[in-house]
């Protein structure tokens, strides 16, 4: 199970501290990220759908290593409240959560 949890979460931790590496730089950038839910008509989502912009200090999971409590909270309960405590600790993060009809439509995360 824990094994199942993290691999779910590995593609957005990715894609996170991917998006972490442009925090050195100065300049103002537009990201458009796209997430599909490809269930049937009136599906429901596994878990929250978690969103963090940070500057490459947080992990919401590393190999080898058992998901923290916070991660866990989020995947098996849908309790998003830790982890967002988590990533507020972050200077200048950015994060939100993805919640049922509210995933379909549009979300703008300003930074300055």
């Amino acid at each position: 199970m824990l094994m199942k949890t993290l691999h779910r979460f590995a593609p957005i931790a990715c894609l996170a501290g991917a998006l972490s590496l442009t925090g050195a730089f100065a300049s103002a950038t537009n990201v458009e990220i796209t997430f599909e839910n490809f269930s049937s008509a009136g599906g429901v989502w596994n878990t929250p759908l978690f969103l963090g912009f940070h500057n490459g200090s947080f992990d919401t999971a590393d190999l080898m290593v058992a998901a923290s409590a916070s991660v866990e909270l989020i995947a098996e309960e849908g309790d998003r409240g830790n982890l967002l405590n988590d990533i507020s600790m972050v200077p200048g993060a950015k994060s939100a959560v993805l919640l049922g009809d509210d995933a379909r439509s549009a979300l703008s995360i300003e930074t300055r």
